[in-house]
């Protein structure tokens, strides 16, 4: 009886939790709240913007960046994207539940809790990068043949690592956000909430992975014929509209896989904001 109670289960979760609902609604909600994205994408970028004017990063006759400048560049965009990837997720929240988001309010969450975000995103981000690191200082003793196949072999780990820590972590933002965990608890409540549904995460981000492809190259024409004097400029604004896109699907993935494994519904969710 527990056998068949337990299967149940499992067979009711799974038609609860399917890849074509949850990126459709996830790209349902990224529409319709883009026009919001889009403001709190220009307020959380603007810092980054005001930053590579200020130190010469858009001016094409400046000397090259040197490595420290390039550090500070690359940690002001995390954390303004840290702060835009909490805002969205607040208000895509907000549109799952049918109720308005206050702008003021998703600047707040965002702000609040950027430092968790940006710290998760480096935790996963090392995942990623340490076998490829591994790969490479193995490659320079090898001879050029050697070499050349675990080079080849860089990318196969790249994907296959990128992958597995996309589907493992895929909770981890939304519970930085509605729960208001720290770094490694979200991180742990991520391994939990997405244990078993894996494989169904990869082909999420798989799927608004490429949309948000075709956004990029989308947006990088339109950079391209309207930024011709400021090509620096492009990565802000790819940001702007891809930002958002992959912050919306974190959003309906923990929500989805809440509701779920734990039966948690939008309206108990929704008391974190109140």
């Amino acid at each position: 009886m527990a056998a068949l109670n337990k299967a149940a289960r499992v067979a009711q979760a799974e038609r609860k939790f399917a890849v074509g609902a949850s990126t459709s609604r996830a790209l349902k909600t990224w529409i319709t709240t883009l026009p919001q994205s889009v403001l709190l994408a220009v307020i959380a970028l603007l810092p980054s913007f005001v930053w590579m004017q200020l130190s010469g990063g858009y001016d094409a006759d400046a000397p090259a960046r040197t490595m420290f400048e390039k550090i500070i560049d690359q940690l002001i965009d995390s954390a303004c994207s840290g702060v835009l990837s909490g805002m969205v997720i607040y208000v895509a929240f907000k549109r799952l539940m049918r109720e308005p988001a206050a702008l003021g309010t998703a600047i707040s969450t965002g702000m609040r809790r950027f430092v968790p975000l940006l710290v998760t995103g480096l935790i996963t981000a090392a995942l990623v990068v340490l076998p490829l690191v591994a790969m490479f200082v193995l490659s320079q003793g090898a001879n050029s043949d050697l070499k050349t196949s675990l080079l080849l072999m860089v990318g196969v780990v790249a994907g296959i690592a990128s992958m597995i820590v996309t589907a493992m972590f895929a909770a981890a933002s939304g519970a930085i956000i509605i729960e208001s965990l720290g770094p490694l608890a979200a991180l742990k409540r991520s391994l939990q909430l997405t244990k078993d549904y894996r494989f169904p995460i990869f082909w999420c981000s798989f799927l608004v992975g490429i949309i948000a492809g075709i956004v990029t190259g989308i947006f990088t024409l339109i950079g391209t014929l309207a930024l011709l004097s400021l090509p620096q400029l492009m990565p802000i604004l790819i940001a702007v509209a891809v930002t958002p896109l992959t912050s919306t699907l974190s959003a309906v993935v923990y929500h989805d896989l809440r509701a779920t494994k734990e039966g948690v519904d939008l309206a108990e969710l929704s008391r974190v904001f109140n």
